[in-house]
C-alpha cells in the first residue's frame, strides 16, 4: 500500500512530522505512558487484539501487546486500517524505543519511530483526529486492555491518566460522605450524567473501579444547563471521602469527568442518611438504584428506632462490654413472635458481625410476661420463652468517639437500630456481671462456654503486669545469688501467715523476699506488712504492681523486680508444710545446670494430693496431659524419686528468671491460675527448659472459697480448659515422654 504522495504533502507543512498521523505503513508515532508502557500508533493491515511485538529488533525483547484498530477518516481503501498499540516495556534492555516489529496478516512488519516520543496530550490529539467518531471506542479498548486481567494500581493510574486527557468536564461533586458500611454518598450537578447503575473510575489517592448507583433531579439554579444527581459509590476496598478528587464515566458520546469541588461539604456517617432522605423525594431513577438509596436513607444516624416500629419487634440489652480488646460481649433479648426479622447485626468501628448466626439462645420468661398483654404482641406463643441471647463478637472494638449499635434488618428491606453503651472491662469483670444476670444453668451451659467464653478468653489482649512502685527494707540488696518471690492476688489475708512461716525457716529467712501484688490491695495493708517484716527481721521488697488479676500476674511482676536470676516462686495461697523445703528443690535445680523448673508436691488440707506433676498419657487421639496422682492420699507417693515430668507448676518452684522471660512469661488469656501456670511451664519446655518434680518436698494449698461459692471456680476451670486446649491440644498430642 503506497501513501508516499500523501506523506510528501504532509512533510511540506510546518511541524507536520510531530502533528500528523503516519500513513506510509512503515513509520509510527510514540508516546511514553508510564515507566512500564508505551503507546505506538500507525497504519497497517487489520490486526488482532493481542499480538507479539518485538522491541528495537532484539529477539529477546518480545512482549505481548494490545492492539486497537479503526478505519481512518478518510480511508483510501476498505482494508486500510490504523492501529494504536499498548506496548509493555519490561523486556527492553536499554536505550529508547526506536522501532517495533508486528505481525499483520501473517507477515512481520517493522515500524520505525523517527520522531521520538510525543507528549501524551499531543499524541492523543493526533490519534483522535485520525479516529474521528471511532475515538471513544479506541480509548475504551485501550483502557480495558490496561485494566483487564491486571487491575493493578499502576495500570489503573495509567488508564486514568489517559481518560482524564480525553474526558470532557461534566459538572462537580458538592457533597461527599462515607457510610459505615463502606459506600460513599456523592451529590452534585452534571450535564450528561444519566440515572442508573454504572461502572465509573473513582480517584481518591489512587484510581479504582466503582459501582455507581445514582438518580437525577431538577436544579433551578442551573438555568436548564444541567441537573442535580445523588448516588452511592461502592468499591471492595472502600473510598476515602476526604481525598476523593474526581469521577470518570463513559457516556453516550465518550468519557466524562466530574470533579470534586474544592469547597465540597464532607458529611460524617451519622449525617449521611439525613442527606439521602432530604434528596430522595426529588430523585428520578430506576428501581435498583432507587432501592439502594432508600436503604441508605434508612441507615443508622445515632437514634434508637426499634421502639418506633409498628411491627411486633423489640430488643433489650442487659450487658454490652468490650473485653480486653478481644471483642464485644452481649447479653439481651429479641422479641419477634411474627418472624419479621431477617438478620441481627452489631456494628462498630466500620466492622460488623451477624449476631443471630453466633448467639446462643436462652429462655427469658420475664420478657414474655412483660409483653404478653400488649395487643401488638398478640402472636406471642405462651409456651415459647426463648427470646434471650448471649453472644461474643470477636475482634469487634468500641473505639473512642464511636457509637456501636445493633441493626435489626427486617424482611421488608428496612432496618431499625439500637445504640449501645459499651464499657471496657476485664475478663473477670465481664463474666462476673454475666453471672449476676443469668441463672447458673444458662451462664454455665456447655454451648455458652465453648462458643463464647472460651473465644473471649482466648482472644483477650491484656497488657503484661508492671512492677510499678516498690517499697524496700533498708537492707534490701541490689544483687543476690537467689531470692524468694511471693505473688498475691487481692485476697492477701494469708500473706501475713506465709511471712511468719517463712521467718521460722532459717534457709528461707536469710533470702531477699520480693512480695508483689495488686497496687490497691497491697497499699491498704502496706503498714501491717512492713511491721511483720520488721518483727521477723525479714529483708523484703514490696512491689505495688499494675495490671495484676491473679497470683500468677503478681509473680511475673515480682520476678521482674527480683535482685537475682535464681528464684524461688511461691503463690501466697501455697504454704510450706515443713521447714527446709528449699534445699531439695535447689539440689534438683542445680543438678540440671539451672535449666529446669523444680517443683514440689502440693497437698490439700486433708493431706490428699492436689498436684504431683503433669504426665504424658496416650489416648485414641494422640497424647494428652494427666495429673494421675491427684486425689490420692499423700502415702501413695511413699518412695517416689525426683522425676522429669511433662510440665511443672509455677505456683511453687525454683526457676531461672532469664529462662522464664525468654519463654514469654505467663499468657494473659486465662481466668484462673492452674491452666495459666501449666501454659507457662509448657512454653518453657518448648524453649528447652524441663520440669522436675521433687516428691519429698510437700506444700499445702487449701481449697479456695469464692464469694459466689463454687460458681466462679467452676466457670473459670471450664473456660480455662477450653482456652488451654485451643492453644496446646495439637502440640501436646505430638509430645513424647
Amino acid at each position: 500500500m503506497d501513501h508516499s504522495a500523501e506523506t510528501e504533502t504532509q512533510t511540506n507543512q510546518p511541524n507536520a512530522r510531530r502533528s500528523l498521523f503516519p500513513t506510509d505503513g512503515h513509520t509510527a508515532i510514540l508516546a511514553i505512558l508510564d515507566e512500564a508502557h508505551a503507546l505506538v500508533a500507525g497504519r497497517g493491515d487489520a490486526m488482532s487484539a493481542s499480538m507479539p511485538i518485538l522491541l528495537n529488533g532484539d529477539p529477546n525483547s518480545q512482549v505481548q501487546g494490545l492492539v486497537v484498530g479503526w478505519t481512518p477518516e478518510p480511508a483510501r481503501e476498505a482494508e486500510d486500517q490504523a492501529f494504536l498499540a499498548l506496548v509493555p516495556l519490561r523486556n527492553m534492555r536499554r536505550g529508547h524505543l526506536e522501532s517495533i516489529v508486528m505481525r499483520g496478516r501473517g507477515k512481520p512488519v517493522r515500524y520505525s519511530i523517527p520522531a521520538g516520543p510525543h507528549g501524551l496530550d499531543d499524541f492523543l490529539e493526533i490519534v483522535g483526529r485520525s479516529a474521528g467518531a471511532s475515538f471513544p471506542e479506541v480509548i475504551d479498548g485501550l483502557a480495558e486492555g490496561l485494566i483487564a486481567g491486571d487491575p493493578s494500581s499502576r495500570n489503573m493510574q495509567s488508564a486514568a491518566a489517559i481518560l482524564q486527557k480525553v474526558s470532557r468536564n461534566d459538572g462537580c461533586v458538592e457533597v461527599v460522605g462515607r457510610f459505615e458500611e463502606g459506600e460513599v454518598f456523592v451529590q452534585g450537578w452534571a450535564q450528561r450524567l444519566s440515572s442508573g447503575r454504572m461502572k465509573v473510575i473513582a480517584i481518591d489517592h489512587t484510581p479504582r473501579i466503582a459501582q455507581f448507583s445514582c438518580g437525577i433531579f431538577e436544579r433551578d439554579d442551573l438555568g436548564g444547563r444541567g441537573q442535580g444527581y445523588a448516588g452511592l459509590l461502592e468499591t471492595p476496598e472502600g473510598l476515602d471521602p476526604q481525598r476523593l478528587q474526581r469521577l470518570l464515566y463513559r457516556g453516550r458520546d465518550g468519557w466524562n469527568s466530574i470533579e470534586v469541588y474544592d469547597r465540597r461539604v464532607i458529611v460524617d456517617p451519622r449525617s449521611a442518611p439525613g442527606h439521602v432522605r432530604a434528596v430522595l423525594p426529588r430523585l428520578v431513577a430506576a428501581s435498583e438504584p432507587l432501592s439502594k438509596l432508600r436503604r441508605a436513607a434508612n441507615r443508622f444516624d445515632g437514634r434508637e428506632t426499634i421502639s418506633e416500629l409498628p411491627l411486633p419487634v423489640r430488643i433489650g440489652i442487659d450487658l454490652s462490654v468490650e473485653v480486653e480488646n478481644g471483642g464485644i460481649l452481649l447479653s439481651g433479648w429479641l422479641l419477634d413472635p411474627d418472624r419479621h426479622v431477617e438478620a441481627v447485626l452489631i456494628r462498630s468501628g466500620g466492622k460488623s458481625a451477624r449476631l443471630d448466626d453466633i448467639w446462643t439462645a436462652n429462655n427469658r420468661r420475664d420478657v414474655s410476661a412483660a409483653y404478653c398483654a400488649e395487643k401488638l404482641f398478640a402472636g406471642l406463643d405462651p409456651d415459647d420463652h426463648s427470646h434471650g441471647f448471649i453472644a461474643f463478637a470477636q475482634n469487634l472494638h468500641a473505639k473512642q468517639g464511636d457509637t456501636p449499635y445493633i441493626e435489626i434488618r427486617l424482611k421488608n428491606g428496612y432496618s431499625a437500630y439500637e445504640p449501645l453503651s459499651v464499657a471496657h472491662v476485664s475478663l473477670k469483670s465481664a463474666l462476673t456481671r454475666l453471672l449476676s444476670i443469668h441463672d447458673p444453668s444458662t451462664a454455665l451451659s456447655s454451648e455458652v462456654i465453648e462458643h463464647h467464653y472460651a473465644s473471649m478468653v482466648f482472644g483477650a489482649e491484656r497488657n503484661a503486669p508492671e512492677a510499678g512502685e516498690t517499697v524496700d527494707s533498708p537492707e534490701f540488696p541490689d544483687a543476690a545469688q537467689k531470692a524468694l518471690v511471693i505473688g498475691t492476688d487481692a485476697c492477701i489475708d494469708q500473706v501475713g501467715t506465709l511471712l511468719a512461716l517463712v521467718a521460722l525457716d532459717p534457709l528461707v529467712r536469710s533470702l531477699p523476699i520480693v512480695l508483689a501484688g495488686p497496687r490497691r490491695a497491697l497499699a491498704e495493708h502496706i503498714g501491717e506488712l512492713k511491721r511483720v517484716a520488721n518483727f521477723y527481721h525479714l529483708c523484703v521488697r514490696i512491689v505495688l504492681a499494675d495490671g495484676v488479676e491473679d497470683s500468677c500476674d503478681a509473680l511475673e511482676a515480682g520476678i521482674a523486680a527480683a535482685p537475682a536470676d535464681t528464684l524461688v516462686c511461691l503463690s501466697s495461697h501455697v504454704l510450706p508444710r515443713l521447714p527446709g523445703w528449699i534445699a531439695p528443690l535447689e539440689r534438683a535445680f542445680r543438678a540440671r545446670n539451672n535449666r529446669c523448673i523444680a517443683c514440689p508436691t502440693i497437698l490439700y488440707e486433708d493431706d490428699s494430693i492436689r498436684w504431683a506433676g503433669m504426665w504424658i498419657k496416650e489416648g485414641p487421639k494422640g497424647h494428652g496431659l494427666e495429673d494421675h496422682y491427684a486425689g490420692y492420699p499423700r502415702g501413695a507417693l511413699f518412695g517416689a524419686e525426683p522425676s522429669e515430668v511433662a510440665a511443672g507448676t509455677l505456683e511453687c518452684c525454683m526457676l531461672s528468671r532469664s529462662a522464664f522471660a525468654a519463654a514469654g512469661g505467663f499468657t494473659r488469656g486465662y481466668l484462673g491460675t492452674e491452666e495459666k501456670s501449666l501454659d507457662a511451664a509448657l512454653k518453657m519446655r518448648r524453649a528447652g527448659v524441663s520440669s522436675i518434680w521433687v516428691p519429698q518436698v510437700e506444700m499445702l494449698r487449701p481449697e479456695e472459697r469464692s464469694e459466689n461459692g463454687q460458681l466462679w471456680p467452676n466457670l473459670a476451670k471450664r473456660v480455662d480448659r477450653q482456652a488451654f486446649d485451643r492453644r496446646w491440644s495439637l502440640a501436646i498430642s505430638n509430645m513424647n515422654g
